[in-house]
């Protein structure tokens, strides 16, 4: 085709050529705890950096030990004072020249509450916690901690993907365009978890893509053992994401490959129910009126009014979570263009029509498709039973960012690239996804810097 200007072999390139500077940018430009829960992310990689791994009870609820530089940091009211007050901004040059630069870590470490993130697995901040251990070996100041670890999510994220694009032969366009979505580049330039679960998602799709291509492969068992053990922290750090776990069991093909993918789900449901059993008076809504235990009862006895709740409120936000999707950045304060959000749900919804099997799908592939639309749904319920007043006909809390790495394991219903170009990257999809980036960091940049 006379319209590809990357060829399908050769588009995890892009990783390094586009995505790898617009992640910079992202990280330079985004104001300190500015994408959402930065702050408790932060700190949860903070803590993990001393390699204390100990979730701690407190009278504002479970957190971790903290060093005094980094607790002021995120304590700063300038910082604090920028979510949803749009006429608000940071001066370049007094924030160049705040005192945040200057101050140590501390070798003082005094407990901090972040129920939020308090409870998500270690494994989704290893990147961040990195970035921040090093700074604090080298003398580095409170506010080049947030930095260096945003740098080296940055950095470990961008190899994951570049090294998971490499192997994958389905739907590779479609990956690449997620990635390349505003509200991708934003959390992986932030310390946040959802970085690590993009990532992880990602190779896990690698490894799916390395077993179907090569299904008669003495390797194939391990393949899927890995793609479900790759899932497990993605899961963990989002329980509804819980029916992927299902997928490698689908994909198999043989007992031999399907005892392989069974252990690795058994071991992983074992360790979801004993890490659940652990979170049980964890993390709580500050909300007024919202009372989990209280919401369970009410839903089994108002299974219909529940479920109506969950099912229509979900369908009625889907215009917004879309939105969220694509790209509404800060802390979910700065919305993006229309042309941005509708150019890259067409560009999805084109790519996935375009490189759909001919035959259509297989049982395994509806099977997994299924799993994958439950997920909305199952996320929907956990908000309703943990973040919504009791009783009410509402879901709260639900972000469109929840959906970005069940829709990547889309790509697995896709199929192989050919021997022709019909797979690569049209010039016009490069431009947008250039333009639209490049746009939204503008945004970005006059939204918090004056």
């Amino acid at each position: 085709m006379s319209g590809i200007v990357v060829t399908h072999e050769r588009l995890h390139w892009l990783i390094l050529a586009l995505l790898a500077p617009l992640l910079g940018l992202s990280l330079l430009l985004t104001a300190p705890f500015q994408t959402p829960d930065e702050f408790a992310h932060f700190l949860r990689a903070a803590q993990l950096s001393e390699l204390d791994f100990r979730s701690l009870s407190g009278p504002d609820g479970a957190g971790g030990m903290i060093r005094s530089g980094y607790q002021r940091a995120v304590a700063e009211p300038e910082f604090n004072n920028l979510s949803f007050h749009p006429e608000r901004q940071l001066n370049q040059a007094e924030f160049l020249r705040h005192d945040l630069w200057k101050q140590a870590v501390g070798a003082q470490r005094e407990y901090v509450a972040y129920a939020n993130t308090a409870y998500y697995p270690s494994l989704n901040y290893v990147l961040p916690a990195l970035g921040l251990g090093l700074n604090t070996r080298l003398g580095g100041g409170a506010m080049t901690g947030l930095y260096a670890g945003r740098l080296a999510t940055a950095l470990g994220v961008t190899l994951i993907l570049f090294l998971s694009l490499r192997h994958i032969t389905r739907g590779k366009v479609f990956c690449l365009t997620l990635l390349a979505m505003p509200m991708s580049i934003a959390l992986m330039g932030a310390i946040s978890q959802d970085a690590a679960l993009i990532a992880y998602t990602l190779a896990a799709v690698a490894l799916g893509n390395r077993y179907l291509d090569a299904p008669d492969s003495p390797r194939a068992p391990l393949h899927l053992a890995g793609m479900g053990l790759l899932l497990l922290p993605v899961v963990l750090g989002r329980p509804p994401y819980a029916p992927l776990l299902l997928i490698p069991l689908l994909l198999a093909r043989d007992p031999r490959e399907r005892r392989a993918a069974g252990l690795v789900l058994i071991f992983s449901l074992v360790w979801l129910a004993v890490w659940f059993q652990w979170m049980k008076g964890g993390p709580q809504c500050p909300t007024p009126g919202v009372a989990p235990a209280l919401q369970w009862r009410h839903v089994l006895e108002h299974p219909l009014f529940s479920t109506a709740a969950v099912v229509l409120m979900t369908l009625v936000q889907l215009p917004a979570y879309a939105q969220q999707f694509v790209g509404r950045l800060g802390w979910l304060d700065t919305a993006l263009p229309l042309y941005v959000i509708l150019g890259f749900l067409l560009a999805l919804f084109w790519l996935f029509r375009r490189d759909r099997p001919v035959q259509g799908w297989t049982p395994a592939q509806r099977g997994i498709a299924f799993l994958i639309l439950c997920v909305p749904f199952l996320i929907a319920l956990a908000q309703y039973l943990y973040w919504t007043p009791v009783g009410e006909f509402d879901v709260d809390g639900v972000q469109g960012r929840y959906y970005i790495p069940p829709v990547l394991l889309l790509s697995l219903l896709l199929r192989p690239a050919g021997a022709d170009d019909a797979h690569g990257l049209p010039w016009a999809v490069i431009a947008f996804l250039a333009l639209a980036n490049f746009h939204a960091l503008y945004l970005v940049a006059a939204r918090f810097w004056a």
